[in-house]
């Protein structure tokens, strides 16, 4: 009988390409660097990633072992398809499934069976590619890919799953050493079937009695392989204890290829010390020569794995070896070419298995791939079949499959149920103009318990994996009874506080809140007894020490600006509108603030942000209340400025001395020491630092959206709009809003024109310092900072910022919608920035265009990236950081050239000569206004920076030690024309030592 299976086995060799063992790849082990480099290069690939996704080259690495592209067959089957023939005009629309069958025996006969039943019964189109195959670090990374969809044999060797598992096919796989079943049964007592006969001499007589040692060279003479460190050398490993007048005492093992199971059983000889040896022939002629040893009797020991067809037809037997898990094996997985072991191979799970997406897009052909069982008795029987019989593996399937139409006609799953509406999470479709529900796929849901449409896109801002599933994309919320009560569209809504909604990548409609937050847009704390401040919950059973910082910090603030000079305003001023716009910025993002905690809480400071400077809980408030409390930091700022005005009138009145010593030590204001003066500038700098601050609080109260139905606040959404607590505090921010962008720039606008209308526009200067009047200096605040050309720039400045509020608060939670109107709006008001330059001073127009120039960058970065990545914040804080810094640096500079340059200093200063100081204290103020408005004619930097330099040579008042007329004209007559030095001194005697 053995004779004819070696015939048949011969042939049935010929007529395949190579029978491979099943964690094998052409090019050699699995454990190579070639394969495992693949597995690394895609454990980053998201696990719903398609062929789309990748590149050329690296589908071209996955595909490199293929064999056979789209193979086809002839159609085996003409019985009943259980209802699958009429939907072929459904099935039809799908793209082609790529099969993947690997090159050997079981794994072509489950695949075609596979392939059979999902072809032809269920009518879906196939794309069968026959490969190489192997391991699972060789098909998981073409699963993870998209190049092939189904594996019926993923052999597992535990790496990392990249792919879906439907399940075992069934049986298992496992190599190991085979011996005839003859030997064994002729002699039980010596256990031919364990691995202990390698010690028994008695059992080694009888082996060597029938046993040969065979020697295979390639057609060019050279061995099938040779000097493998610790294994093979010239077709052969004989362990350290061989010697060559023992060489009878050793039984040769027989293998195909030294990279199959490589060093297993090279180390497996060592540990347990067997008198052993191993010959390896070649996967061209191993079936041959061992084929022949079985047909004829002769005993020997060879390598071979199940399920195959070798092992299923010849009556063989499994050499068993010991089954330990020890550190040796441990060590041997690290270095198997030096670590000896003392256990037999582990049987592998064999399982199939599917990309993660592939049961979204196919969901009943996943059905069927999870039904698929195949014992290990029927997969010999096929396996048997096919040497017994002559029959080609597609054959045999299609033998099989008209003899078991009992057990795989289980497996096909029914076909979609034809009705008038569909459940929930299902779409309702027209397969042969008749009406079927199918799990709506990825990309859509439905929500409609009674649908009789198909499945919804899926909404913005949302990820749907499929059938009813809807998970929120971050910052972004869902409500929970929109859920619960089967509403047909979700309402997602974004939220105003990013950070306090979902915090992943997507999240369930149940986690849209992160963890803590409660309620609609998650604005709410889980604990009683929490607020949320910083978007943190905090305790707030009392206050905390945030709210007596913000009271005596805002006090000490408004104290420093009388340390302000007064040609330092405008710098000031820009500074704290660009920050403050820099935070609107950032309040239109989803920015992940978690890497720039302290730029955030500087931003806040700057932009009077009490919940954002919040380190603890200031005041149990929320909702309305705690909108409302936004106003208080910036009346602080007024109220304290009253305060210091009474304690200096009362201090100037009480204590003269010690006020004129006191003055000495602040920056000159004007040429009057008057009280008014001083407080009407530091109440000009409080205005226009809290101007954003209110005009940004007012907005938020009436920042009314419509969420689940009903208009609610934004930034408290369970409070109505105008219902409630809401009417009396939008109340409250309309009336500041008609003050702060209607009354208050009208009035100055107004003042303005009443002083430019009666010719009391004067500039110190410009000739006018000799001559002004406190009046005059009070109604210098309104307009001195800007050139003569432009000295109505104050309420145009004052809608500006309402104007960037208004367009930044218009985004909150909208970041989608910056649109090209947006763009344009910020744009113009930056380039004319730019251009226009009304500030007296070089130095305010170099920082007022790059403050213009910074908003635009980022704003760029907003526009393209649609929100900051989590780890830009160094070079964000960089790009905020620049323009005071490039601006510190030229203030330096120009202090540095005074230093070096008094003279000089003194000189641009004031144009004219000291011989006409005289003249222009009696009035004469002509020719000086003429060549200051030469000067700063033109709206260049570079017109400016000449103007720029026209700065006070000492910032700090000198007390008065004579009366301004007579100071000057000594100083007059003490100086001659050609001595330069002499004429400073006598310029700084007119300018500092007028008082009153």
């Amino acid at each position: 009988m053995r004779a004819p299976l070696v015939a048949l086995l011969a042939l049935y060799l010929a007529a395949t390409p190579s029978i491979q063992h099943p964690n094998i790849a052409r090019t050699g082990f699995l454990r190579s660097a070639h394969h495992g480099g693949k597995l690394a290069e895609f454990a980053e690939i998201d696990s719903h990633s398609d062929v789309a996704q990748n590149t050329s080259a690296v589908i071209e690495q996955l595909t490199q072992d293929l064999i056979t592209d789209d193979m086809k067959f002839e159609k085996c089957w003409s019985g009943s398809r259980y209802g699958w023939e009429d939907y072929e005009n459904f099935t039809s629309h799908f793209r082609r499934i790529i099969v993947e069958q690997d090159a050997w025996d079981s794994a072509r006969l489950s695949t075609n069976i596979f392939y059979r039943l999902v072809s032809e019964i269920m009518g879906f189109k196939v794309n069968y590619r026959e490969y190489w195959g192997g391991y699972d670090n060789v098909l998981g990374p073409r699963l993870h890919a998209g190049v092939s969809d189904v594996v019926m044999e993923m052999w597992i060797t535990g790496v990392p799953v990249t792919w879906r598992d439907h399940g075992s096919i069934g049986y298992t796989g496992r190599s190991g050493m085979y011996v005839p079943s003859w030997i064994a049964d002729q002699n039980p007592l010596l256990a031919f079937d364990f691995w202990r006969f390698f010690q028994n001499p008695a059992a080694i007589d009888v082996m060597q009695k029938r046993i040969w040692k065979p020697q295979v060279f390639k057609t060019d003479g050279s061995p099938i392989c040779t000097d493998i460190e610790n294994g093979c050398s010239n077709n052969v490993y004989r362990p350290k204890w061989w010697t060559a007048a023992q060489d009878d005492r050793f039984v040769n093992m027989l293998g195909i290829d030294p990279s199959w199971s490589q060093y297993h059983y090279e180390r497996l000889i060592d540990g347990l010390e067997l008198n052993a040896t191993m010959t390896w022939l070649g996967d061209t002629d191993f079936y041959g020569i061992v084929g022949e040893a079985l047909a004829n009797g002769t005993a020997c020991v060879f390598y071979h794995w199940k399920p195959s067809a070798f092992v299923a037809v010849n009556n063989v037997t499994r050499l068993m070896f010991p089954d330990v898990n020890d550190d040796a094996t441990q060590k041997f997985l690290v270095d198997p070419a030096h670590s000896p072991i003392r256990n037999d191979e582990a049987s592998s799970l064999i399982t199939k298995a599917s990309p993660f997406n592939f049961v979204d897009e196919f969901p009943d052909v996943s059905k069927l791939l999870n039904l698929i069982t195949i014992s290990e008795k029927q997969i010999n029987d096929l396996l048997g079949a096919m040497q017994s019989k002559n029959m080609t593996y597609d054959a045999a399937v299609c033998d099989w499959m008209r003899k078991s139409e009992a057990q795989w006609s289980q497996w096909i799953p029914a076909p979609p149920v034809l009705l008038s509406s569909c459940g929930f999470g299902q779409g309702l479709y027209l397969s042969n103009n008749l009406p079927v529900c199918f799990v709506c796929p990825r990309g859509s849901y439905n929500w409609d318990e009674y649908n009789t449409k198909e499945c919804k896109p899926c909404p913005p801002n949302a990820v749907c994996p499929g059938g009813s599933v809807v998970r929120v994309k971050k910052s972004y919320w869902i409500s929970p009874t929109n859920y619960q009560q089967n509403n047909s569209n979700p309402e997602i809504y974004s939220c105003p506080y990013p950070s306090t909604c979902c915090d992943e990548e997507s999240c369930s409609v149940e986690e849209s809140c992160h963890h803590g937050f409660s309620g609609p847009l998650c604005t709410s704390c889980s604990k009683p007894g929490y607020r949320m401040w910083h978007t943190k919950c905090m305790n707030c059973s009392q206050p905390g020490s945030s709210l007596y910082l913000l009271i005596f910090g805002s006090f000490f603030a408004t104290f420093l600006l009388l340390f302000v000079p007064k040609h330092e305003t405008p710098t000031v001023e820009l500074l704290f509108l660009y920050f403050q716009v820099i935070h609107l910025i950032f309040g239109v993002t989803t920015t992940d603030m978690s890497g720039m905690s302290s730029l955030h809480l500087f931003l806040a400071l700057t932009s009077l942000d009490i919940d954002g400077m919040a380190t603890d809980c200031p005041v149990n408030l929320a909702g309305v209340s705690k909108q409302l409390f936004r106003f208080l930091l910036p009346f602080l700022f007024f109220i304290h400025t009253f305060i210091l005005y009474t304690l200096a009138n009362v201090f100037r009145k009480q204590f003269p001395e010690q006020w004129k010593v006191f003055i000495g030590y602040l920056p000159r204001q004007g040429n009057h020491i008057s009280v008014r003066v001083i407080f009407l500038r530091i109440l000009q700098m409080v205005g226009t630092f809290v101007l954003m601050p209110l005009v940004e609080a007012s907005l938020a109260i009436l920042d009314c959206r419509k969420i689940a139905g009903a208009y609610v606040d934004f930034q408290a959404p369970d409070e109505q709009c105008f219902q409630g607590a809401h009417l009396p505090a939008a109340i409250f921010a309309i009336v500041m809003l008609v003050i702060l962008l209607g009354v208050y720039p009208v009035t100055l606008g107004y003042q303005l024109f009443r002083i430019q209308k009666a010719g009391k526009l004067k500039y110190e200067e410009a000739g006018d310092g000799q001559h002004l009047t406190v009046l005059d200096e009070l109604n210098m605040t309104v307009y001195e900072d800007y050139r003569r050309d432009y000295f109505y720039m104050g309420p145009i400045v004052i809608w500006e910022k309402g104007i960037l509020v208004l367009l930044f608060k218009l985004l909150v939670g909208k970041v989608e919608a910056i649109g090209f109107t947006f763009v344009v709006i910020l744009a113009i008001l930056c380039f004319q920035r730019i251009y226009i330059q009304p500030y007296r001073y070089g130095l305010e127009a170099y920082v007022n265009r790059e403050i213009c120039l910074c908003w635009l960058t980022i704003m760029a970065v907003l526009l393209s990236t649609l929100q900051f990545a989590q780890n830009v914040g160094s070079s964000i804080t960089f790009l905020i950081i620049l323009p005071p810094a490039l601006h510190f640096i030229r203030w330096c500079n120009a202090a540095y050239a005074k230093y070096r340059s008094p003279v000089i200093d003194a000189q641009e200063y004031d144009p004219v000569p000291v011989s006409q100081v005289g003249s222009a204290q009696s009035g004469g103020t002509t020719s000086l206004h003429r060549t200051s408005s030469k000067m700063a004619k033109g709206n260049s930097i570079e017109n400016l920076v000449k103007v720029g330099s026209v700065r006070a040579s000492s910032l700090m008042r000198q007390p008065s030690t004579a009366s301004a007329g007579g100071a000057a004209a000594a100083a007059a007559r003490k100086v001659s024309a050609s001595d330069a030095s002499a004429r400073a001194v006598a310029l700084d005697s007119v300018v500092f030592n007028k008082g009153l």
